[in-house]
């Protein structure tokens, strides 16, 4: 790596390609026990739901959630007061779960939650 200084950024990029590199190995662990982003539970135990992400963007969550009576979803997204959020195109609040995710009241059988990050500094 004596010429390392030298090569354009373009080199070290093939470089590093051709799984060439130099320094510490790089390890990337996955964590199978992780909780997914949405899930549905009733009584705090997670239950069987069927959940389908229709639109996820960063301001943006659109969801089908078919769920049985007195479920919710828990979202693992961080719960801020900026979120509006409709079930069935009802408005409703987030409660928070666990301190810092939310979770939303479903009604029973199908429901399309709608989740839109509104702070009052957006401007479009």
């Amino acid at each position: 790596m004596k010429d390392w200084d030298r090569w354009t950024k373009v080199e070290k990029l093939k470089f590093f390609l051709s799984g060439k590199y130099y320094g510490a190995p790089l390890y990337v662990y996955e964590n199978q026990k992780a909780l997914p982003r949405f899930r549905i539970e009733n009584d705090d135990k997670e239950i069987s739901g069927t959940i389908r992400t229709i639109l996820y963007k960063p301001d943006k969550i659109e969801i089908d959630a078919l769920a049985s009576k007195g479920s919710y979803l828990i979202a693992a997204i961080n719960y801020y007061p900026f979120w509006e959020i409709s079930v069935n195109g009802k408005a409703t609040a987030a409660d928070k779960y666990f301190g810092t995710f939310m979770k939303i009241n479903l009604e029973e059988e199908n429901n399309s939650v709608l989740l839109e990050y509104r702070p009052p500094y957006k401007l479009f």
